[in-house]
């Protein structure tokens, strides 16, 4: 994982604990992750790198009206509309990449699942999000 810019990796251990932080906020539910229904990690970590660059993170989520009226606040102003939900993802971690809302259908992934085709299913398996 790059870390602070510096081009330097983190060991694999340190990406997954990152993996395992980040689940557990989207256990916990809070606003804005109530509205996260699917979780893919992909890239370097999925293949299995021991060193990757970064961790590479795919979510599927759904809006509501509160979600869009910021979202489209965020616009007008220039601001990045997905800031906050990278932030309650990733806490106050460094070395994170989303993908939100690519497609809404991973090729060949179960329904409601956090893990999907070239993913890495072992420590997200055990979590499912409902919508």
């Amino acid at each position: 994982m790059l870390v602070g810019g510096k081009g330097v990796q983190v060991k694999r251990e340190r990406a997954t604990e990152m993996l395992h932080e980040m689940l557990d906020n989207l256990d916990a539910g809070s606003r804005p992750l109530d509205l996260v229904d699917e979780v893919y990690v992909f890239g370097s970590y999925a293949r299995g790198a021991l060193q990757p660059g970064d961790l590479d993170v795919a979510v599927i989520h759904r809006t509501d009206t509160e979600f869009t009226e910021h979202v489209v606040g965020a616009l007008m102003y220039g601001r990045d509309p997905m800031a906050g939900m990278k932030r309650a993802l990733k806490g106050s971690k460094r070395g994170f990449q989303f993908q939100f809302n690519q497609n809404d259908r991973p090729p060949k992934a179960p329904s409601r699942s956090c893990c999907g085709s070239g993913a890495t299913p072992a420590p997200q398996q055990r979590h499912g999000y409902r919508g």
